[in-house]
């Protein structure tokens, strides 16, 4: 009886952009090299990547208008025919998109804000720029961490390196409407006319309790008690009076704390899940209330 060689099949080395079942390939060649066509996916029976025909302006329009199959095209089939020689291109695409974004970031920080002369404003911006960056380091690590807690089953080395990709490609709405705004209503990035801050009830007493909690002696079990409470009230805003907190004072509807939560917020879920955001940003929240102190 003749031996029958097993049928090899071709290494799935692409996903599709709607489903993410694997795929060996995401076009034919014919014998007349200008002439391709489309694969379709297997298992839902619809183009498996329709990005591949498309250019960059398209590319980013459909990140703008949060469109989860861009980000499935980029980050798992462009840049390489295999998931290793994609490796180089996403290492370079990660570093100039935080460029990008951290630059950006930083310039809209420092619109509101005040300074002297060309030097006092550049100082201003280099350290508005390392703010981002550790604010951005943080996040990053929070979303490795929550990644690793919700799905260890499914995460492992190459996912976790594309958590910084992921994360900056998820920004570029933010950052592009952040802009716009800036530009466009820059009298809402502008200081108020009057420098009285409004207070709050709630963390005048907080910070209050603070400031006596600090001056509380702990060798007693009550004193002891007293300085736990001392120390969770400090992480109310008397802990927090960084420079990262008060470059820039955007006002009114077009300010960026409605962009960044709306429109940033809306992005990361189509990037990532919501359980693994909802841990990170916990995680993010605890490590910038404990660097912040650190940066007055």
């Amino acid at each position: 009886m003749a031996h029958v060689a097993p049928v090899e099949r071709p290494k799935a080395n692409y996903e599709c952009i709607h489903c993410s079942s694997p795929t060996p390939s995401l076009y034919i060649k014919y014998s007349d090299p200008s002439n391709t066509s489309l694969v379709q996916c297997s298992t839902c029976s619809r183009i498996a990547d329709i990005y591949q025909s498309f250019d960059f302006p398209v590319l980013l329009l459909d990140l703008l208008l949060l469109k989860p199959e861009v980000y499935r095209h980029l980050l798992r089939n462009h840049g390489g025919t295999s998931s290793l020689k994609r490796v180089p291109h996403q290492a370079r695409e990660s570093l100039r998109l935080g460029t990008i974004v951290l630059g950006a970031d930083a310039l809209v920080r420092c619109v509101g804000a005040q300074a002297h002369d060309e030097s006092d404003s550049l100082l201003l911006y280099f350290r508005t720029l390392g703010y981002c960056l550790i604010e951005t380091l943080s996040l990053l690590l929070s979303i490795g961490l929550a990644s690793r807690l919700v799905a260890p089953q499914s995460v492992n080395g190459h996912n976790l390196a594309l958590i910084p990709l992921t994360s900056f490609y998820a920004s570029l709405p933010t950052i592009f409407f952040l802009v716009v705004s800036s530009v466009i209503w820059r009298a809402e990035y502008l200081p108020a006319p009057t420098n009285d801050t409004p207070s709050s009830f709630l963390l005048d007493k907080l910070d209050t309790l603070y400031e006596q909690g600090k001056r509380l002696p702990t060798s007693t079990g009550i004193d002891s008690r007293l300085s736990t409470i001392a120390y969770l009230t400090s992480f109310s805003r008397a802990n927090l009076r960084s420079g990262l907190a008060q470059v820039g004072e955007a006002r009114g509807w077009a300010s960026e704390a409605l962009l960044r939560k709306g429109i940033g917020g809306t992005s990361a879920l189509v990037a990532f899940s919501a359980m693994v955001l909802l841990l990170a940003w916990l995680l993010h929240l605890v490590l910038l209330h404990a660097v912040d102190p650190l940066l007055l």
